[in-house]
């Protein structure tokens, strides 16, 4: 092959030179492009109760009723894995339900409580990104995500900014909300699967029947 090549013209040789390493370079960004899409494979919670259903990336830890310090009506926890040793920080979506008082049972009256309280405890330390309303499993619902460093207050200098991206829906008198904690610095490799998860959220009985759980 290479004697063939030798007797080729030199426009010859320079051409098919170039188309070679044309070809190679475009085989080294296909390979570059395939290893940067990751396809992320989903499976179906359902929750014990049996009152609503969402997806979840296959590879991410399901703890139920998770002992969260301060929060006890927590249902489940969705645990993304390390992605080193130094990851100190797990990106987690968390869906919780909670009793809602006669007062503001109201999404509109809720949402504006959630978002004031929020400002109000965290003051200066967070930005808010967005707080707009929603559709979740086909009723009106809210979003309202931040960021900031909201731990410790003492020593905010040395604290990393989290990102907090919070969706709430009202049944009857309960309130589930479904967030996303995590880095902001690492919000764009989970902001696709967080989506994913909220448009996947279902209820699978009938508004009476999940308002008296």
């Amino acid at each position: 092959m290479f004697e063939k090549f030798k007797k080729l013209e030199k426009p010859q040789r320079l051409s098919r030179l170039y188309g070679f390493l044309i070809g190679i370079g475009l085989f080294i960004i296909l390979i570059g492009v395939l290893d940067s899409i990751k396809i992320t494979r989903y499976e179906m919670f359902t929750s014990r109760q049996g009152d609503f259903q969402i997806k979840y990336p296959s590879y991410w830890k399901v703890v139920h009723n998770p002992g969260l310090k301060g929060v006890g009506f927590a249902v489940v926890s969705f645990i993304s894995p390390k992605q080193n040793e130094l990851d100190q920080i797990r990106e987690n979506v968390t869906i919780m339900r909670q009793f809602v008082p006669e007062e503001l049972r109201s999404i509109e009256k809720f949402s504006e409580q959630q978002v004031y309280l929020t400002s109000a405890v965290f003051k200066q330390h967070i930005e808010i990104l967005q707080s707009k309303p929603i559709t979740i499993s086909g009723l009106p619902g809210y979003r309202f995500t931040f960021a900031g460093r909201t731990a410790g207050l003492g020593e905010l200098s040395g604290q990393p900014t989290l990102l907090q991206s919070h969706a709430w829906v009202l049944v009857g008198d309960k309130d589930y909300m479904i967030s996303f904690v995590g880095l902001e610095s690492e919000y764009p490799a989970f902001k696709k699967k967080y989506e994913t998860m909220l448009k996947s959220f279902k209820f699978l009985k009938p508004q009476e029947q999940a308002a008296q759980l």
